[in-house]
């Protein structure tokens, strides 16, 4: 299963995460990567709510594509602790899927300079995969 989830995690980009802020639910669509133990990177701004999350703070995530009908729902539910990176783990694994942030212009070096990556930690997944059959469902604990 953890094959099926890491090869559905690298041909998506969009990680749509849930989470507290100020005793209110927020969602918000994030661009991330994966590593091979499944943990998912994404960058923030610190002037955003996502981006001012405690170490160690629970979120819950969805990673789906767009235009799908009913009978070919394919997606990664999943919940973990949301973390500051601090590995260089992470930035490769952000540069091998978006090649672009290493462009030498100033104006992609100054975004990224403002930005924060975050590692999302799973610790419970659970692949959705409606071609298999209606509802069929796999989960896992990490």
């Amino acid at each position: 299963m953890q094959d099926k989830i890491k090869e559905f995690m690298e041909n998506h980009k969009v990680l749509n995460l849930g989470y507290m802020h100020r005793g209110f639910p927020n969602s918000c669509a994030l661009w991330f990567a994966n590593d091979s133990d499944l943990n998912l990177y994404y960058l923030s701004a610190p002037s955003t709510q996502h981006g001012t999350l405690h170490r160690g703070a629970p979120v819950s995530f969805t990673i789906n594509r767009d235009d799908q009908n009913w009978k070919e729902i394919r997606g990664i539910q999943g919940r973990g602790l949301v973390f500051p990176a601090d590995s260089e783990q992470g930035w490769e694994a952000y540069r091998k899927k978006f090649p672009f942030i290493q462009d030498d212009s100033s104006e992609i070096q100054e975004v990224i300079g403002e930005m924060q990556l975050w590692q999302v930690k799973p610790n419970w997944l659970r692949l959705i995969d409606n071609t298999v059959s209606f509802g069929y469902k796999e989960e896992m604990k990490l």
